[in-house]
Protein backbone atom coordinates (compact mmCIF):
# COMPACT_ATOMS: atom_id res chain seq x y z
CA UNK A 1 0.00 0.00 0.00
CA UNK A 2 2.93 2.54 0.79
CA UNK A 3 4.71 2.13 -2.46
CA UNK A 4 1.47 2.06 -4.34
CA UNK A 5 0.58 5.99 -2.82
CA UNK A 6 3.87 6.82 -3.20
CA UNK A 7 4.02 5.71 -6.45
CA UNK A 8 0.59 7.43 -7.03
CA UNK A 9 2.42 10.72 -5.93
CA UNK A 10 1.24 10.89 -1.99
CA UNK A 11 3.38 12.05 0.37
CA UNK A 12 3.09 8.89 2.70
CA UNK A 13 4.29 8.84 6.24
CA UNK A 14 3.72 5.57 8.35
CA UNK A 15 3.67 5.35 11.85
CA UNK A 16 5.01 3.22 14.34
CA UNK A 17 2.19 0.64 15.50
CA UNK A 18 3.52 1.02 19.18
CA UNK A 19 2.81 4.89 19.14
CA UNK A 20 -1.26 4.36 17.96
CA UNK A 21 -1.51 1.23 21.11
CA UNK A 22 -4.84 3.17 21.68
CA UNK A 23 -6.55 2.55 18.24
CA UNK A 24 -5.40 -1.46 19.15
CA UNK A 25 -7.29 -1.28 22.41
CA UNK A 26 -10.18 0.56 21.89
CA UNK A 27 -13.50 -1.43 23.09
CA UNK A 28 -15.18 -0.28 19.47
CA UNK A 29 -12.87 -1.29 16.55
CA UNK A 30 -14.33 -0.77 13.29
CA UNK A 31 -12.44 0.69 10.19
CA UNK A 32 -14.61 3.84 10.95
CA UNK A 33 -13.61 4.46 14.02
CA UNK A 34 -9.93 3.50 13.17
CA UNK A 35 -9.82 5.89 10.44
CA UNK A 36 -11.31 8.53 13.01
CA UNK A 37 -8.55 8.08 15.51
CA UNK A 38 -5.66 8.42 13.13
CA UNK A 39 -7.31 11.12 11.48
CA UNK A 40 -7.17 12.56 14.81
CA UNK A 41 -3.54 11.60 15.37
CA UNK A 42 -2.55 13.24 12.26
CA UNK A 43 -4.22 16.39 12.93
CA UNK A 44 -2.51 16.78 16.74
CA UNK A 45 0.54 15.94 14.81
CA UNK A 46 0.55 18.76 12.51
CA UNK A 47 -0.22 21.20 15.46
CA UNK A 48 2.49 19.89 17.19
CA UNK A 49 0.42 18.64 19.99
CA UNK A 50 1.69 14.98 19.40
CA UNK A 51 4.60 13.01 18.12
CA UNK A 52 5.04 9.61 17.35
CA UNK A 53 7.66 7.44 15.22
CA UNK A 54 7.82 7.06 11.84
CA UNK A 55 8.97 3.93 10.23
CA UNK A 56 11.16 3.46 7.78
CA UNK A 57 9.52 1.99 4.68
CA UNK A 58 12.45 0.40 2.47
CA UNK A 59 12.49 0.28 -1.74
CA UNK A 60 10.99 -2.88 -3.85
CA UNK A 61 14.30 -4.18 -4.44
CA UNK A 62 15.06 -3.96 -0.84
CA UNK A 63 11.91 -5.51 0.05
CA UNK A 64 12.82 -8.62 -2.11
CA UNK A 65 16.37 -8.94 -1.30
CA UNK A 66 15.33 -9.05 2.82
CA UNK A 67 12.78 -11.84 1.43
CA UNK A 68 15.02 -13.85 -0.26
CA UNK A 69 17.20 -13.63 2.56
CA UNK A 70 15.18 -14.81 5.40
CA UNK A 71 13.68 -17.80 3.09
CA UNK A 72 17.00 -19.04 2.51
CA UNK A 73 17.70 -19.20 6.32
CA UNK A 74 13.90 -20.70 6.45
CA UNK A 75 14.83 -23.54 3.59
CA UNK A 76 18.55 -24.30 5.41
CA UNK A 77 16.52 -24.69 8.97
CA UNK A 78 13.90 -27.36 7.30
CA UNK A 79 16.75 -29.05 5.66
CA UNK A 80 18.66 -29.38 9.44
CA UNK A 81 14.97 -30.56 10.78
CA UNK A 82 14.75 -32.93 7.93
CA UNK A 83 19.06 -34.15 8.16
CA UNK A 84 17.81 -35.00 11.95
CA UNK A 85 14.75 -36.78 11.04
CA UNK A 86 16.87 -38.87 8.88
CA UNK A 87 19.75 -39.50 11.38
CA UNK A 88 16.86 -40.43 14.09
CA UNK A 89 15.62 -43.11 11.38
CA UNK A 90 18.85 -44.80 10.57
CA UNK A 91 19.34 -45.20 14.26
CA UNK A 92 16.13 -46.39 14.63
CA UNK A 93 16.58 -48.91 11.83
CA UNK A 94 20.02 -49.49 12.96
CA UNK A 95 21.19 -48.64 9.36
CA UNK A 96 25.01 -48.35 9.29
CA UNK A 97 26.67 -45.31 6.16
CA UNK A 98 29.88 -46.36 4.78
CA UNK A 99 32.79 -45.25 6.18
CA UNK A 100 33.40 -41.72 4.53
CA UNK A 101 30.06 -40.97 4.26
CA UNK A 102 30.51 -37.74 6.54
CA UNK A 103 27.15 -35.84 6.12
CA UNK A 104 23.29 -37.17 4.92
CA UNK A 105 23.05 -34.34 2.51
CA UNK A 106 25.44 -34.59 0.47
CA UNK A 107 24.35 -36.51 -3.24
CA UNK A 108 26.75 -39.33 -2.99
CA UNK A 109 25.07 -40.26 0.58
CA UNK A 110 21.09 -39.40 -0.56
CA UNK A 111 22.03 -41.38 -3.46
CA UNK A 112 23.04 -44.74 -1.47
CA UNK A 113 20.05 -43.75 0.73
CA UNK A 114 17.59 -43.61 -2.11
CA UNK A 115 18.92 -47.33 -3.16
CA UNK A 116 18.00 -49.20 -0.24
CA UNK A 117 14.42 -49.05 -1.76
CA UNK A 118 13.39 -48.28 2.21
CA UNK A 119 10.58 -45.71 1.05
CA UNK A 120 10.64 -43.84 4.17
CA UNK A 121 13.96 -43.06 3.46
CA UNK A 122 13.59 -42.24 0.13
CA UNK A 123 10.78 -39.48 0.61
CA UNK A 124 13.07 -38.17 3.25
CA UNK A 125 15.88 -38.17 0.56
CA UNK A 126 14.23 -37.10 -1.66
CA UNK A 127 12.80 -33.51 0.50
CA UNK A 128 16.38 -33.58 1.55
CA UNK A 129 17.43 -33.07 -2.66
CA UNK A 130 14.65 -30.40 -3.14
CA UNK A 131 16.02 -28.51 -0.37
CA UNK A 132 19.17 -28.24 -1.25
CA UNK A 133 18.17 -27.20 -5.18
CA UNK A 134 16.08 -24.12 -3.26
CA UNK A 135 19.02 -23.20 -0.93
CA UNK A 136 21.23 -23.16 -4.06
CA UNK A 137 18.68 -21.24 -6.07
CA UNK A 138 17.81 -19.00 -3.89
CA UNK A 139 21.72 -18.41 -3.12
CA UNK A 140 22.38 -17.44 -6.67
CA UNK A 141 19.39 -14.91 -7.03
CA UNK A 142 21.03 -13.28 -3.23
CA UNK A 143 24.34 -12.81 -5.58
CA UNK A 144 23.09 -12.01 -8.52
CA UNK A 145 20.86 -8.64 -7.06
CA UNK A 146 24.43 -7.97 -5.51
CA UNK A 147 27.07 -8.12 -7.98
CA UNK A 148 27.55 -4.57 -8.07
CA UNK A 149 26.62 -3.62 -4.50
CA UNK A 150 28.98 -1.80 -2.59
CA UNK A 151 28.44 -2.00 0.78
CA UNK A 152 28.05 -6.06 0.17
CA UNK A 153 32.21 -5.79 -1.24
CA UNK A 154 33.19 -3.47 1.73
CA UNK A 155 32.06 -6.01 4.44
CA UNK A 156 33.21 -9.23 2.37
CA UNK A 157 36.40 -7.60 3.75
CA UNK A 158 35.35 -9.01 7.47
CA UNK A 159 36.78 -12.16 8.35
CA UNK A 160 33.75 -14.56 9.07
CA UNK A 161 31.82 -12.31 6.96
CA UNK A 162 30.02 -14.42 3.92
CA UNK A 163 27.92 -13.23 1.29
CA UNK A 164 24.86 -14.05 3.15
CA UNK A 165 25.87 -12.25 6.11
CA UNK A 166 26.79 -9.40 4.21
CA UNK A 167 23.21 -8.95 2.31
CA UNK A 168 21.37 -9.52 5.73
CA UNK A 169 23.15 -6.85 7.55
CA UNK A 170 22.65 -4.14 4.09
CA UNK A 171 19.27 -5.58 3.63
CA UNK A 172 18.42 -4.28 6.85
CA UNK A 173 18.22 -0.83 4.97
CA UNK A 174 19.22 1.61 8.17
CA UNK A 175 22.30 1.91 8.19
CA UNK A 176 22.87 5.24 6.21
CA UNK A 177 19.96 7.00 8.32
CA UNK A 178 22.18 7.14 11.38
CA UNK A 179 24.89 9.73 11.77
CA UNK A 180 26.12 7.88 14.64
CA UNK A 181 27.43 4.57 15.44
CA UNK A 182 25.47 5.04 18.79
CA UNK A 183 22.16 4.66 16.64
CA UNK A 184 22.74 2.02 14.63
CA UNK A 185 23.58 -0.10 18.11
CA UNK A 186 20.09 0.95 19.05
CA UNK A 187 18.58 0.00 15.66
CA UNK A 188 19.46 -3.19 15.72
CA UNK A 189 18.83 -3.82 19.02
CA UNK A 190 22.39 -4.75 20.85
CA UNK A 191 21.91 -1.64 23.22
CA UNK A 192 22.05 -2.16 26.65
CA UNK A 193 18.70 -1.58 28.98
CA UNK A 194 19.15 0.72 31.57
CA UNK A 195 16.81 1.77 34.87
CA UNK A 196 17.46 4.32 37.03
CA UNK A 197 15.59 4.99 40.55
CA UNK A 198 16.81 7.28 43.36
CA UNK A 199 19.97 7.98 42.24
CA UNK A 200 20.55 4.11 41.44
CA UNK A 201 21.55 3.41 38.09
CA UNK A 202 21.65 -0.30 36.70
CA UNK A 203 22.17 -1.38 32.96
CA UNK A 204 20.14 -5.01 32.00
CA UNK A 205 20.47 -6.91 28.89
CA UNK A 206 20.26 -5.74 26.09
CA UNK A 207 16.98 -4.24 23.99
CA UNK A 208 16.63 -6.74 21.34
CA UNK A 209 14.81 -4.47 19.21
CA UNK A 210 15.10 -4.49 15.59
CA UNK A 211 16.30 -7.29 13.33
CA UNK A 212 16.03 -10.72 14.49
CA UNK A 213 17.78 -11.96 11.86
CA UNK A 214 20.32 -9.57 11.99
CA UNK A 215 21.01 -9.71 15.39
CA UNK A 216 21.42 -14.14 14.67
CA UNK A 217 23.76 -13.03 11.86
CA UNK A 218 26.27 -10.98 13.49
CA UNK A 219 26.40 -13.06 16.05
CA UNK A 220 27.39 -16.30 13.91
CA UNK A 221 29.89 -13.74 12.02
CA UNK A 222 31.87 -12.57 15.40
CA UNK A 223 31.78 -16.25 16.57
CA UNK A 224 33.39 -17.44 13.49
CA UNK A 225 35.45 -14.39 13.60
CA UNK A 226 37.05 -14.48 16.97
CA UNK A 227 37.78 -18.25 16.66
CA UNK A 228 39.66 -18.54 13.42
CA UNK A 229 41.26 -14.64 13.80
CA UNK A 230 43.06 -14.30 16.60
CA UNK A 231 45.43 -11.41 16.22
CA UNK A 232 42.64 -8.48 14.76
CA UNK A 233 41.53 -5.92 17.07
CA UNK A 234 38.01 -7.54 17.62
CA UNK A 235 39.27 -10.97 18.71
CA UNK A 236 41.57 -9.31 21.24
CA UNK A 237 38.70 -7.05 22.12
CA UNK A 238 36.48 -10.52 22.79
CA UNK A 239 39.58 -11.54 24.82
CA UNK A 240 39.39 -8.67 26.81
CA UNK A 241 35.92 -8.94 27.72
CA UNK A 242 36.35 -12.93 28.79
CA UNK A 243 38.42 -12.82 30.91
CA UNK A 244 36.44 -10.07 32.93
CA UNK A 245 32.65 -11.22 32.50
CA UNK A 246 31.34 -14.65 30.98
CA UNK A 247 31.39 -15.90 27.46
CA UNK A 248 27.83 -14.73 26.82
CA UNK A 249 28.45 -10.96 27.76
CA UNK A 250 31.41 -10.38 25.84
CA UNK A 251 29.76 -11.97 23.08
CA UNK A 252 27.00 -9.23 23.03
CA UNK A 253 29.81 -7.00 24.17
CA UNK A 254 31.40 -8.12 20.78
CA UNK A 255 28.86 -7.82 18.44
CA UNK A 256 27.84 -4.20 19.68
CA UNK A 257 31.82 -2.99 18.61
CA UNK A 258 31.33 -4.74 15.15
CA UNK A 259 27.73 -2.86 14.69
CA UNK A 260 29.73 0.33 15.26
CA UNK A 261 33.18 -0.85 13.10
CA UNK A 262 30.13 -1.96 10.25
CA UNK A 263 29.03 1.56 10.59
CA UNK A 264 32.33 3.22 10.23
CA UNK A 265 33.12 1.07 7.33
CA UNK A 266 29.97 1.57 5.14
CA UNK A 267 30.05 5.42 6.42
CA UNK A 268 33.31 6.13 5.19
CA UNK A 269 33.62 3.34 2.42
CA UNK A 270 36.57 1.66 4.08
CA UNK A 271 37.92 -1.96 4.12
CA UNK A 272 37.86 -3.94 7.44
CA UNK A 273 41.45 -3.59 8.93
CA UNK A 274 43.04 -6.38 11.36
CA UNK A 275 45.51 -3.94 12.87
CA UNK A 276 45.62 -0.67 13.69
CA UNK A 277 46.46 1.71 10.69
CA UNK A 278 46.71 5.73 10.42
CA UNK A 279 43.28 7.63 9.08
CA UNK A 280 42.67 10.77 8.70
CA UNK A 281 39.30 12.06 9.03
CA UNK A 282 37.83 15.38 8.71
CA UNK A 283 34.97 16.50 10.98
CA UNK A 284 32.96 19.99 10.52
CA UNK A 285 30.41 19.38 12.75
CA UNK A 286 32.89 18.34 15.89
CA UNK A 287 31.73 20.61 18.46
CA UNK A 288 32.79 18.94 21.13
CA UNK A 289 36.09 17.93 23.29
CA UNK A 290 38.34 16.62 20.67
CA UNK A 291 39.95 14.48 23.41
CA UNK A 292 36.78 13.40 23.99
CA UNK A 293 35.83 12.32 20.27
CA UNK A 294 39.38 11.38 19.11
CA UNK A 295 38.21 8.41 21.91
CA UNK A 296 34.80 7.50 20.69
CA UNK A 297 35.76 7.26 17.09
CA UNK A 298 39.37 5.79 17.71
CA UNK A 299 37.03 3.00 19.69
CA UNK A 300 34.54 3.04 16.77
CA UNK A 301 36.76 2.02 14.11
CA UNK A 302 38.27 -0.99 16.30
CA UNK A 303 41.77 0.42 16.99
CA UNK A 304 42.39 2.36 14.00
CA UNK A 305 44.94 5.56 15.17
CA UNK A 306 42.78 8.98 13.96
CA UNK A 307 43.64 12.41 13.41
CA UNK A 308 41.50 15.02 13.39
Amino acid sequence: MHHFLKDSGYDVTVAHSTDLIMIGRSKLKTDRVDAKKIAEYALRRDNGEVQFAVCNITDRENMVLKSLCRLNLYLVRMRSDMVRRVHGYLSLQDIKMPVGYVSVKSKKAIKFLEDLDDPVLKNMMMTVRDLNNRIVQTEDDIEQMTVTNESVKILLTIPGMGLKSAVTVVSADGIERFDSPRKLVSFFGVDPVTSESAGKRKKGRVSKDGDVLTRYTLRNVVIVHVYRNKDTELSRFFHRMKSRIEHSKALTATIRKLVCVIWAMLTFGEPFRSAPSQLTIHYPWIRCNRRRMKKRISETFCGMWITL
